[in-house]
């Protein structure tokens, strides 16, 4: 390659060099001016670079100009830059139109305006009113059968047992005699209350005839006032004696009469600790009765439960696969405060089963729950969506479990989403429809 051609080659690159820096109003160093070539022909039109931005470029030089160079003397110094006043050249001309707008920066163009963002496309759920979806659970608790009496049967009388007529297990009746206790002294002491008893009316009958046969006499001034009054006051006293006496008699005969012990109720004996010949004191037991009739079903309902339990619906006791209508009789209002409970008693309404039979107590919970499968979980919390003009709108729910219907306090008026809820967030546009 010759020199000639080298530098013609350098002077395109500084050129270039040039060109690349934005905003440069002079040529580099050993650059050509605008429209000329370093050795080539002067008269060469040169090709105009569209500008990249609102200012025109300097033109580039092109066309063969390496090739005239490479006539050029190869000692020949550069040539020296056009001084500023010289006229420029005809057939850099057309570049002159250009020179200004890359000398003056140029104006900033506007900026494109930024399209908004269309708005988001309603989400498709199905919607229902809180009434048409809301349910009432039943509730299940552990109940058991109980006798409305269980008592302890004891000796009211000091004595000894003579004969026992009732054993565990067996059924008695209202009165039927369950053991007899020895009723001898017992008999003698009414014999004699009433061997007195006898003895104060037969004063008293007396007393009665002289008061009758005083007042005749008296009527004819045969006896004095006062010899009246005495057999009055005779008759008065001899008639307290004898009410006295009978009041004897009828201890006697009750005492004697316990000597029988007896069923209180219709019942079933569940245990029997008298034993034959056994002495007896007052107050010691003999046996243990369960009440049949009229028994009971006993729960411990929760305490925050009770309120709502009292108007409960179709309560069920469920046993051994058989179900048992009950209604509530009544609820304590004493609270357990180790179980935090407070415990029910509900009655049969028909046939019952025996005390002591442990099973389940099932109710309609009265209070409107949503049922489980409408609640999602967001931000750690269960909760519903409902849909309030438009919107979607996330009701947390803090009693709420998995899988389990809830209460729920819902704005009014408002929607409850019932399915597509799995994709909703707060705030969503939504719009009723078949979710996908």
């Amino acid at each position: 390659m010759t020199t000639g051609r080298k530098r013609g080659i350098a002077a395109v690159a500084a050129a270039l060099a040039w060109l690349a820096v934005p905003g440069t109003g002079a040529a580099p160093a050993g650059a050509a001016p605008a429209g000329t070539t370093r050795g080539a022909v002067t008269d060469r039109p040169a090709a105009v670079v569209p500008a990249a931005g609102p200012a025109a470029r300097t033109p580039i030089p092109v066309g063969p100009a390496p090739a005239a160079a490479e006539t050029a003397p190869a000692a020949a110094p550069p040539a020296p830059a056009a001084p500023a006043s010289a006229p420029a050249a005809p057939a850099s001309a057309p570049a002159a139109t250009h020179a200004p707008a890359a000398a003056e920066p140029a104006a900033a163009a506007p900026p494109a305006p930024v399209p908004s963002p269309a708005a988001p496309e309603p989400v498709l759920v199905r919607l229902s009113n809180p009434g048409a979806v809301v349910v009432h659970p039943r509730r299940q608790i552990a109940a058991t059968v109980v006798a409305r009496n269980e008592t302890r049967v004891a000796a009211e009388i000091a004595s000894a047992v003579v004969e026992v007529l009732a054993e565990v297990g067996q059924t008695v009746l209202r009165g039927d005699v369950l053991a007899r206790l020895d009723d001898e002294d017992w008999r003698l002491a009414l014999e004699r209350a009433q061997a007195q008893r006898d003895a104060a009316a037969a004063k008293a009958q007396l007393a009665e005839r002289q008061l009758v046969r005083t007042r005749e006499l008296q009527q004819n001034n045969f006896v004095s006032s006062e010899a009246l009054n005495q057999r009055e006051s005779e008759v008065a006293s001899q008639k307290a004696e004898l009410r006295a006496l009978e009041v004897q008699v009828a201890t006697a005969r009750r005492q004697l009469d316990r000597t029988l012990v007896r069923a209180p109720f219709d019942a079933v004996v569940r245990t029997r600790s008298a034993q034959l010949g056994e002495l007896t004191n007052p107050g010691t037991p003999m046996f243990v009765l369960t009440q049949t009739s009229g028994a009971e079903v006993s729960v411990r309902v929760p305490l925050d439960e009770a309120e709502p339990f009292m108007q409960s619906r179709e309560p069920l006791f469920e046993s051994a696969g058989r179900r048992f209508p009950v209604k509530v009789l009544r609820v304590s209002p004493v609270v357990d405060p180790e179980g935090r409970t407070r415990e029910a008693r509900l009655v049969f309404l028909g046939a019952a089963p025996p005390p002591g039979t442990e099973g389940r107590l099932s109710w309609q919970d009265p209070r409107a729950h949503l049922p489980a499968d409408v609640f999602v979980r967001r931000d750690g919390q269960l909760g519903v969506f409902v849909e309030t003009a438009g919107k979607a709108r996330f009701v947390p729910t803090p009693d709420a479990q998995e899988g389990r219907p809830a209460i729920v306090d819902l704005p009014e008026p408002s929607r409850v989403v019932v399915r597509g809820q799995a994709l909703l967030t707060e705030g969503d546009p939504v719009r009723a429809g078949a979710p996908r």
